[in-house]
């Protein structure tokens, strides 16, 4: 496969990965948050009908479970190349 084309694909496989963990995790928080709080989270933390405990609290929570999800959809996925090509992936730009 040419170098430009491996780049490419490993691009779209990383997108694809990212965005499955990204729902994934979001569901996974959301669960989470019902089962912990007996509520929903809340849709709009920015809006002042949210204790401003509540909506840091959600931020928070989610913002390091995106990071750690990213990070593992990262991971698996260079493995998964690795599994299949046989070599490293191609650095990503920038």
């Amino acid at each position: 496969m040419q170098r430009g084309v491996e780049r490419r694909v490993w691009q779209g496989l990383a997108v694809l990965s990212g965005a499955a963990a990204a729902m994934a995790t979001r569901r996974a928080m959301t669960m989470t948050w019902r089962a912990v709080r007996h509520e929903d989270p809340p849709l709009h933390p920015s809006d002042r009908g949210v204790q401003l405990t509540d909506a840091v609290t959600w931020a928070v929570a989610t913002a390091v479970g995106m990071a750690v999800s990213r990070v593992l959809a990262e991971r698996a996925a260079a493995s998964g190349w690795r599994s299949v090509t046989g070599a490293p992936p191609p650095e990503l730009p920038g």
